[in-house]
């Protein structure tokens, strides 16, 4: 009975001496036990995952057929649109160029995947090695673009704005059409002057010119080489209505045409020409035999 009453005592004692303010000073707080917080939330694998950064560069190489009034054109009949402070500059020395930037030239282009545009093209004379593949840079492409997605397109009548628009004409002549010849293009607009457009070769069959024209534009054009009497004919032989389209509210629109005969052509002659020549768009130009 004594024990525990004494044991009773010296509890007491010790729980006093603790708790008073003088020994509890010297008590390190870090003694205390830590307050568990719960577990955390992770956010879902969609929140984590990471985008594409801005301003990345995508370098794509090809061909040129021209770049003009904000937009680069290659030989796969794409367009793309050139930042405002595009720069142009040799492909080897880095530095400001004196090449033009025009048919059968190579260009190095840097793309700025956060805009799709264009903000250097490295010209050069011979072909280029490329970084990005033409999938990636594919989507870039204006010149894809068709009236389906424009709002005010849709309903009773398109309502045209009148915006400019660069109008591609790309036309494929008869194979006996020589290479020497010029190809033009008459206009209503332009009061039918035979050479009121020149196209720029591409290769033996194929022709090619830009244009602007505001949205809203009715043309009516034919094909000719330099006078009505060498004007483009029907596939009969014949004399065909003219070429018609109107242009619409877009960045970039394109004309893709056949001239069957010549108007000066002889139809009876064999049909031997720069048909036999490979070509970016004619590759295999002989007919295979089984």
């Amino acid at each position: 009975m004594k024990i525990r009453l004494f044991s009773a005592v010296l509890l007491a004692a010790l729980v006093g001496m603790f708790s008073s303010p003088a020994i509890a000073q010297f008590i390190p707080h870090s003694t205390a036990l830590p307050q568990l917080s719960p577990a955390p939330t992770l956010p879902p694998v969609s929140a984590t995952a990471t985008p594409t950064p801005q301003g990345r560069l995508l370098r794509y190489s090809g061909m040129l057929l021209s770049a003009d009034r904000n937009f680069a054109f290659f030989t796969s009949g794409d367009g793309f649109r050139l930042d405002p402070t595009c720069r142009f500059v040799d492909a080897v020395s880095a530095q400001p160029t004196n090449i033009t930037a025009r048919t059968r030239v190579y260009a190095r282009a840097t793309f700025d995947a956060s805009s799709g545009s264009i903000v250097e093209l490295a010209l050069s004379r011979t072909p280029l090695p490329t970084e990005a593949s033409y999938q990636e840079i594919a989507h870039f492409a204006i010149a894809r673009s068709t009236p389906a997605p424009n709002s005010d397109l849709k309903g009773d009548g398109p309502a045209f704005n009148g915006k400019w628009v660069t109008v591609i004409f790309r036309v494929q002549v008869p194979t006996t059409t020589a290479l020497s010849d010029d190809v033009y293009l008459a206009t209503d607009q332009s009061n039918w002057n035979p050479r009121a457009i020149k196209l720029d070769r591409i290769d033996a069959l194929h022709y090619r010119a830009t244009a602007r024209l505001s949205s809203g534009t009715v043309l009516n054009y034919r094909y000719t080489r330099g006078s009505w009497t060498s004007t483009e004919r029907g596939p009969t032989g014949l004399e065909e209505p003219p070429h018609s389209f109107t242009v619409q509210n877009l960045d970039v629109m394109q004309r893709n045409d056949t001239v069957a005969h010549w108007n000066d052509e002889n139809m009876g002659a064999p049909q031997a020409g720069p048909q036999n020549i490979p070509t970016p768009f004619n590759a295999r130009p002989f007919p295979i035999i089984p």
